[in-house]
Order: structure tokens, then sequence, then C-alpha cells
């Protein structure tokens, strides 16, 4: 009984001091301690308290030293960690990875000074106080055995078969060292030789190993804002020989995110999802296939990925895959601190242009542009009008447009968004909740306009087709208010009018985007900036409509 009472508390204590629930509040520490609680409490029922003390009789010198120990080790974790962070591109998710536990020190890594003390502290406690006790009550081989077995099952928790066998090998031979020197010293340098091996050399070398975890955004179900799940410990996900692990930096919110949360319609997404359609950060490792990209290298996604074999692929129409797939809907996007990408569906990014503007020019940019210079070849001298001008897509589109030559005619929600618009160079702009937008359109243009991108759907589509002019376009791309309208045939061909629809475009027209923002001819608006964790209250800004330019999730 009296082993099984010592190892279940010391292993309990030792735990509570190295990872307390302070520090890493995803681990059940509380039901830990109150299991050895009540042993304690029983074995001092059947004993008495007197044997309690005796069994717990305590040198001044380790009680010392544990406390120490604990104190040196908190001044490490919340204060010399950060000016390692500062030195070393190291994640707290890297070092959860391997250590196996599922603390995350964000936004600091768990750094090197903090490693280099764990080693000498935990040879501290097991060797010099922990062993030795055991080897005083029960014998030296006894004790030397116990404190093995304590040492391997306190790592046990993580269900980590590597972990535990690591754990049991370097118990047996950190305390054969003791039993051999009659001193801690010899395990305390192996130890420290240890960590520093594992934790720091290796993870420079190699950084990114398999099974590491990550933080990101996860969806178990379909649903509302709360099925909007963060996780510290999801897996990094496995590349294939031509993907290219990407460190996400940032990625947009956008509103087919918010469709893929409720259940996109007609498409089955596989659970767990990761969602995000648009991916910028750093290049971390690459498959043995992939040219072209190196680790380091500023990147942002073409949020397509395309198969390269359809008939539309071989006549360089990769935008209109027939087996087309999507970041954040067919495959897990960049709500996370990884994601894989293909490197075909990869583009390196100037440093003129940041993380966050980068994924502005996606989803949002991609459209605006394809809309306007591929589907709809916008002229210099026409007159162009978007409904919704001041989110991701009307933003770019104002830019893009009165850089072609055009006049600009854009409308928002609120008269603030309206100002915001007209300095990115809209020449008339509307409230679309206070005016009758069709009727001052048509007093500015009697014969209507020519080009509208319309991705309000049923709400405006009447309106958009009334103000076309003869010969006019009307491009579609959104169905924010449902999926379904009416039409009239006889009006759209007896004024020539013309109806397309587009999604996304070229990885062409997207690095065209990225050399406009790089010199300064467009700026794209990030409205305003969420950390990752946030994802649900960013997504509420979405649907509210509130946000004025792209909303950005920062990793």
């Amino acid at each position: 009984m009296r082993p099984v009472i010592v190892g279940c508390s010391v292993a309990a204590i030792c735990w509570f001091i190295m990872f307390s629930p302070w520090s890493a509040p995803n681990v059940n520490f509380w039901g830990m301690m109150v299991g050895a609680t009540g042993l304690l409490a029983a074995y001092a029922l059947l004993n008495g308290r007197g044997k309690l003390r005796e069994l717990y009789a305590f040198h001044p010198k380790w009680i010392g030293t544990g406390i120490l120990s604990a104190a040196l080790l908190y001044v490490v974790f919340f204060i010399g960690d950060r000016i390692s962070a500062s030195l070393f591109d190291f994640a707290p998710t890297q070092i959860a990875g391997i250590y196996g536990t599922k603390s995350q020190a964000s936004p600091a890594a768990i750094g090197p000074l903090l490693l280099l003390w764990i080693g000498p502290a935990e040879e501290i406690f097991w060797r010099g106080f922990v062993q030795r006790r055991l080897s005083e009550k029960f014998g030296t081989m006894k004790g030397f055995l116990i404190a093995c077995a304590i040492y391997a099952g306190i790592h046990v928790w993580a269900f980590n078969v590597m972990l535990f066998m690591a754990a049991l090998v370097c118990g047996l031979f950190w305390g054969w060292m003791f039993l051999r020197f009659k001193s801690v010293w010899p395990s305390l340098i192996s130890h420290a030789v240890w960590d520093l091996t594992i934790f720091i050399l290796l993870p420079i070398r190699e950084p990114h190993h398999k099974g590491i975890i990550m933080k990101a955004i996860v969806l178990y179900e379909h649903g509302g804002l709360d099925k909007l799940t963060y996780k510290t410990d999801f897996p990094e996900p496995a590349i294939g020989p031509d993907d290219v692990l990407v460190n996400v930096k940032a990625t947009g919110v956008n509103r087919v995110d918010l469709v893929v949360r409720s259940g996109y319609p007609g498409i089955t997404i596989p659970m767990p999802h990761i969602p995000g359609g648009d991916i910028a950060g750093v290049v971390a490792k690459i498959g043995p296939g992939v040219k072209g990209f190196s680790e380091g290298d500023r990147v942002v996604a073409w949020p397509l990925i395309a198969c390269g074999t359809c008939a539309l692929c071989k006549e360089g129409k990769e935008n209109l895959c027939l087996n087309w797939k999507y970041f954040g809907m067919h495959r897990h996007g960049g709500y996370a601190e990884y994601v894989a990408v293909p490197a075909a569906s990869l583009l390196k990014l100037p440093d003129q242009v940041s993380f966050e503007q980068a994924v502005t020019l996606g989803i949002a940019g991609l459209t605006a542009y394809h809309g306007i210079h591929s589907v709809g070849e916008l002229k210099k001298g026409e007159v162009f009008m978007i409904w919704g001008g001041s989110g991701g897509v009307g933003t770019i589109a104002v830019q893009l447009a009165k850089l072609a030559g055009a006049t600009v005619i854009a409308t928002a929600g609120k008269d603030e968004k309206l100002s915001a618009v007209k300095k990115l160079g809209a020449d008339h702009v509307f409230n679309h909740h206070k005016e009758d937008v069709q009727a001052e359109v048509m007093k500015l243009f009697p014969v209507g306009v020519d080009m509208i991108i319309d991705y309000v759907g049923p709400a405006t589509f009447a309106k958009s087709h009334a103000m076309l002019k003869k010969g006019g376009r009307m491009l579609l791309c959104g169905i924010l208010t449902g999926r379904e309208t009416t039409l009239s045939i006889h009006l759209t061909y007896l004024r020539h009018l013309s109806i397309k629809g587009l999604y996304l475009g070229t990885k062409d027209e997207m690095r065209e985007l990225i050399s406009l923002t790089a010199q300064k001819k467009i700026n794209p608006l990030v409205g305003k900036s969420f950390p990752l964790v946030d994802a649900a209250r960013a997504q509420e800004m979405m649907a509210s409509g509130e946000n004025l330019g792209k909303l950005v999730l920062t990793v």
C-alpha cells in the first residue's frame, strides 16, 4: 500500500509543480490532485496521521529545493521565454507536439531558457529527493524501480507510446547514474543535454515534425457561431511530395465561410473541418517534388486547386477546372497555424505587400479583378456600378474600375461608409437603405449604366436589370439574399443584355493584383483584424454587414 500511496501522490505533486493549471489549463490537474488527496486521506484513516507524517517526512533541504525549483520555473516561463522568442522562430505548438503537453504559452514561444532549467530541476527533484527518499524507505533497488515507474507513469496521460517509452528508458538511465555515482550531478548534466538535443537543436534543424499540433478554428458540425471551436491541439497537416506547408500569418473572412459553417447547399463537407479560403504566410516546409519555393519565402495562396488534367485545364482555363477544389470548403483552409497548399496554387508575395493586404486579394480581390477585366471587359469612359461598395469585393472593385478609366457608382448601408468609398475613387455613392438607388442612378444616367456587379442576389437583381443600358452587362457573383430569382427573357433579348456569372479568377490575374498592390496603384482596405481565437466575432461582424473593407484573422 505504501509504495502506491507514495507513487501516486509524488507523481501528482511533481506534475503540479512542473506544469501547473495556470500554465496548462487544458489538462485535468484537479482530477489528478483530488485522486491523490483521496488516497492520502484513506491512508491516514487506516494508519493514523502519525504514519502519514512519517511517510512524508521531507528533509528541509529538499522542501526548499522544490519551492525554489517551482519559483524559478515560473520566472523563466513568464520572462525567459519572451526573451528567447525574439531569438528563435519556435512555436509553442512545436514544443507541445514533442513533449506531449497541451500548454500553449501564446503569444511567446516556450524558450530554451525554460527547457534548460526543466532538466536540472527534474533531476534535483526526482533523483535528489524522490529516488533518495524511496530508497531510504524501501531499499535501494526497490526505491530505484518505484521512482522509475512513477517517472514513466506521469507521462502516460498523453497516451503517447513513444513519450512513455522515452520517459521509461530515460528514467532508468538517470536513476542508474544516480545509483552509480552517488550524486545528482551526472544525471542532471545528462538530462540538460537531452533537453537541448530534443527540444532545441532538433526543432531548429527540422522545426516541423510529424505529429506536431497547432492552433486552429475547427468545425465538428454545421450550425451557428458556437460551432467554431478554437483548438490548441489540432494535428498539424501532413504534406505530399508536391505540397508546401505554409505557416499562416493571416487569413481572410468571407461570406462563403458563413455558408460553409451553416452547411453549403449541395456540398458534403467532411468533419472535422477548418474554414478559410484566403491564405498568406511563410513557407515552413516543402515536399520533395516542389520547385521554386524555399523555406522562409513569403507566399499567398490562389484560392483554387485545379486538377491540371481535365479538358478545361488543358485549354489553359484552370480557374474553370471541372474537378476544382476550394480551400476552406473541399479541404482544410486558413483558419489555422499551418495549412498544406499544393505548390501549383501558391504565389510569392513581395515585401511591399503585407500579409493582411495579401488576403484581401484572393477571394474578394480576384473576384473583382476577374469580373471587371476578363468577364465584363470594362472600358475607359464606361459607367460601372457595384452594389455594396464598402466590403471586401467592393472596395477593390471601385479602385480597379476607376483605374480602368470608368465612371464609378457604388452603394453602402451607412453614411460613414459612403465617405470611405468616395475616397477610394467612387464618383457617385448612395445609401441603399435610405435612397431609391435605381431612381437616383437613372437621373444621372438616363440611358443606363454599362456594367453592374451584383453579389446581393434576388433583392437587387430586378433593379440591376432595369438600370442597364442597351447592350449592358450584369455580372453575378453572390447569393446573399437567396439562390433563385425571376428573369424577363423578353426584356433581356430585346435590350441586348448580357448576364454572366463568375467566381474567383486565374493565377495570372492574381499575380497582376499583387503587382498593382506592390506598386501602390491600388490600396486594399483592411477594415479590422482579429486574432484567430476571435473568429466567431469576425464572422458575426461579417454577417451583420458592419464591416468596412476586408475582415482579417491574424495567426
